[in-house]
């Protein structure tokens, strides 16, 4: 694992779970009525965290299969989602026997990953005409505010992969990989009103934020939050919305 993710995840796991967005309704919609989703399909979520999409998962009646690799993480899932049953692993090394699921899914998690490997290891575990499904949240940056924040995290991210077009070199590692169909990708509006202790917290939850001594940790937090009290909160109000949009990629295992 990365550093950043080893140590920011592992400390920021409970404001992870309280300031990362949701998904959109198109979503679970896809999940259905595309890819199939549903009761007697089984699908792991690679990469789960707190379950933030797992719950949309399990929504769908489908029986799913939690993998994470950070033990803070799988503590908030198993308390949020006792009946799913959650596995330490890796994408590149799943706990799980060959061809044995219809659907490995992966949201805002992929980014972390070896794709080659990630790959290869999915479609190992997936039954043929099974389906691989990678989701990512991300700011709209047509805003000005929202750019004056990815100011910031620039400055700090160092080498931590980041989720903004990683959907692009995985799209490129599945069409040579042979083993799969052509990627089918649908980008979906996600806004999510937040008031300033949520959107502290989803800030707190960014791993390379979260990594950071205590002192440091709060000056960029008080940075990021005068951003948004200049920004989308300047005419008032105790909260503001959060311009996110939701990228879906999907494809088959030949």
């Amino acid at each position: 694992m990365h550093q950043a993710a080893a140590t920011g995840f592992e400390r920021g796991a409970t404001e992870y779970d309280l300031g990362r967005p949701g998904y959109p309704g198109d979503v679970l919609r896809l999940l259905r009525d595309d890819i199939g989703v549903g009761p007697g399909v089984v699908v792991v979520d690679v990469g789960a965290g707190t379950g933030k999409f797992t719950r949309l998962l399990v929504s769908t009646g489908a029986d799913v299969i939690a993998v994470e690799p950070v033990a803070s993480m799988r503590v908030v899932l198993q308390m949020t989602l006792p009946d799913v049953p959650v596995h330490s692993g890796t994408a590149e090394r799943l706990p799980i026997d060959d061809e044995s699921v219809d659907v490995v899914a992966a949201a805002q998690a992929f980014h972390w990953f070896e794709a080659g490997a990630a790959l290869a290891e999915a479609h190992r575990v997936l039954r043929p005409g099974g389906a691989l499904v990678l989701v990512g949240n991300k700011r709209d940056d047509r805003h000005d505010w929202v750019r004056d924040l990815e100011e910031v995290h620039l400055e700090l991210a160092g080498d931590a992969p980041r989720y903004l077009r990683a959907g692009v070199p995985w799209v490129r590692t599945i069409a040579e990989s042979g083993g799969f169909d052509a990627v089918e990708h649908l980008t979906f509006d996600n806004p999510v009103r937040v008031d300033v202790p949520t959107f502290r917290a989803r800030e707190s939850s960014i791993s390379y934020i979260s990594a950071l001594p205590d002192a440091e940790r709060e000056e960029v937090l008080d940075r990021v939050e005068r951003i948004v009290r200049s920004g989308p909160m300047a005419a008032g109000g105790e909260t503001f919305v959060e311009p996110y949009l939701t990228d879906v990629y999907w494809c088959r295992r030949r």
